[in-house]
């Protein structure tokens, strides 16, 4: 017996275990054994058909998938089974092949109810996966198509991890996993192109709650959390379930309604951490940030009092949301408000002096007025008139005595130094008569009846030669 050498079946696929595949050698019977080497655990079913795990602590805590098989009677269709109807996932093999969802009911709770009646000695295999030890569901997947002619990718409605175990069965077979390519997380590929109205179900088990801990380099090293993309988060699962997010390169946690980032602070949190609160601001550090109420109060402690101009000093004027007049002393580098409180002279222009609350306004060059007014209250500046210029009170308006570059206006004695007559003339002293009726020294003819005038005068000509020859 040195020499012998005992091998067992035996999967390297993480979290497989040796019911996936009841219509296959892969399927174990009462008191065989199975190893799964890549996660270390060793398996074997009992005589109820509950396959266990070999050193955890009993059967019903290792996995929780329970097998059970049935020879049919005739056109038999309902087989006893107690499952939880809202968790657990029940899968049935109808002579080895695998028959989709839609083709039994699993709705009672106590059994299994087949849409078409078996025939006598047919052999049914209902695969019970009993929701305890999974948390949520069964966490088992299963996604159904009608092929169209030659189709070959299916994708998969919110994608799903890389370290799910994905079977794939076409009318009911199932496919070898060399058959099929599922790496990129949102489709499943067929080696081999699919026939029109073939069905092709898809079952997707999410390996990281099939394992009863979580996998881990050592004790106090690092643990492995299930990980996927925004778009393949799961939408109901319990509170407290973590994941590792690829698409924000993050952690988050489920907080019963909504999938939030581990760590993440509250505003309040944040605020307590990064602000100061001091209108003093003693407190003053290059790490936190003040409040607006602790700004406003240090800027109005800073600027009270700083209402004085010196005697050479350079402002700018503007108005504060509130109406008051705010200066810009040029050479401290500051607004001062108030500044109507006392004397101030702004000897720039000489224009506005400021004087016990009041200003004094000086007109300028063509304006008449002025004087002094108390803030809020006004001096008068009058716009001065001219020739043919009045001075209203909200305007300058000419009369018909200024000659405007538009609208037609009559001039008199009016001398005109080399003008530019541009298009056309017109008025009763053009004369336009083709035999100059009506000539006057004081009228010009247009150059039409001039034209016509001599054309006409010279086509006598010739008569007149012509008599004088017969005459002669």
């Amino acid at each position: 017996m040195a020499g012998t050498i005992v091998k067992i079946k035996q999967s390297s696929v993480a979290g497989r275990l040796p019911t996936h595949n009841t219509a296959a050698s892969t399927d174990i019977v009462q008191g065989e054994l199975a190893l799964n080497t890549a996660d270390q655990k060793l398996y074997s079913k009992d005589s109820s058909g509950t396959v266990f795990e070999i050193g955890a602590t009993g059967a019903s805590s290792a996995n929780e998938i329970l097998t059970y098989e049935f020879t049919a009677t005739a056109s038999q269709t309902s087989f006893p089974l107690t499952y939880s109807v809202s968790n657990d996932h029940i899968s049935v093999f109808f002579n080895g092949v695998f028959l989709p969802p839609t083709d039994y009911t699993a709705t009672s709770g106590t059994a299994i109810v087949l849409d078409t009646g078996a025939a006598v000695g047919t052999e049914i295999v209902l695969q019970h996966v009993v929701a305890l030890n999974l948390a949520n569901g069964s966490d088992i997947d299963e996604h159904e198509f009608t092929a169209t002619a030659a189709q070959t990718s299916f994708t998969i409605s919110g994608g799903y991890s890389g370290s799910s175990d994905v079977e794939v069965y076409v009318n009911g077979v199932k496919l070898r996993a060399s058959d099929f390519t599922s790496s990129s997380g949102t489709v499943i590929v067929l080696g081999t192109a699919a026939s029109v109205n073939d069905e092709v179900t898809v079952r997707i088990i999410k390996i990281a709650v099939l394992t009863s801990t979580v996998s881990q380099t050592s004790e106090t090293g690092s643990a492995i959390l299930p990980s996927g993309t925004t778009a393949q988060q799961d939408t109901s699962p319990l509170a407290g379930y973590l994941r590792w997010n690829t698409t924000e390169s993050r952690a988050e946690v489920y907080s019963g309604s909504t999938w939030q980032d581990v760590g993440q602070l509250t505003s309040a949190e944040i605020q307590s951490l990064v602000a100061i609160d001091e209108d003093d601001m003693s407190s003053d550090s290059a790490v936190k940030l003040p409040t607006q109420q602790s700004v406003k109060a240090y800027v109005d402690a800073q600027i009270a009092g700083e209402n004085t101009l010196a005697e050479d000093d350079d402002v700018n004027i503007t108005s504060a949301a509130d109406g008051s007049m705010l200066l810009y002393d040029t050479g401290t580098s500051k607004w001062i408000d108030n500044v109507m409180s006392g004397d101030a002279t702004l000897a720039d222009t000489g224009v506005i002096t400021l004087t016990n609350n009041s200003v004094t306004y000086v007109a300028g060059t063509g304006l008449t007025g002025g004087g002094i007014a108390a803030l809020g209250g006004l001096a008068t500046i009058n716009a001065v008139g001219g020739d043919g210029i009045t001075a209203n009170a909200h305007d300058l308006q000419v009369d018909s005595t200024v000659i405007r570059t538009t609208g037609a206006q009559s001039l008199a004695s009016k001398t005109l130094t080399s003008p530019v007559i541009n298009t056309g003339v017109s008025g009763t002293a053009i004369l336009d008569s083709d035999t100059m009726t009506g000539v006057s020294a004081t009228t010009l003819s247009s150059s039409e009846s001039i034209k016509a005038y001599v054309d006409a005068q010279i086509l006598l000509v010739p008569d007149a030669v012509a008599m004088s020859i017969a005459l002669g």
